[in-house]
């Protein structure tokens, strides 16, 4: 997530693509369209939290929901920015590539699923035995 909005306003001021005509836009930002921020960024906090989850769940049926819900909330928010006119489909998908790259990227610097389990907890001593 640190890294996603530097990536994304370097590629804006190296493509300047213009915004979609502000007629038809809610809001009117001033800032170059391609990639979206706002899909950049939702893409790579997705992407983190999917590798998070799959690493640290053991339910198959929670890892799945995990992603899901990771994946839907990344879609809302690119899919708004199209509705909103704020950006053009194609910056929503350079978006959500950029910050599904950047995520990965960053996982793999982790590698949360590379580290071992916690130790089991020690056993108990019987009530009355001295330890």
């Amino acid at each position: 997530m640190a890294v996603a909005p530097a990536v994304s306003a370097s590629t804006k001021r190296l493509v300047d693509r213009p915004r979609p005509p502000a007629a038809e836009a809610l809001d009117h930002p001033l800032d170059p369209s391609f990639p979206s921020g706002h899909a950049t960024a939702s893409a790579a906090l997705a992407t983190g939290l999917a590798v998070l989850a799959v690493a640290a769940l053991r339910s198959a049926v929670a890892r799945v929901l995990a992603v899901a819900a990771s994946a839907a909330y990344s879609l809302v928010v690119g899919l708004s920015r199209v509705y909103l006119g704020a950006h053009w489909l194609t910056d929503v998908l350079a978006g959500w590539c950029t910050g599904a790259a950047l995520g990965l990227v960053v996982a793999a610097l982790v590698r949360p699923w590379d580290r071992p389990p916690p130790p089991p907890p020690a056993p108990r001593a019987a009530a009355g035995t001295a330890p």
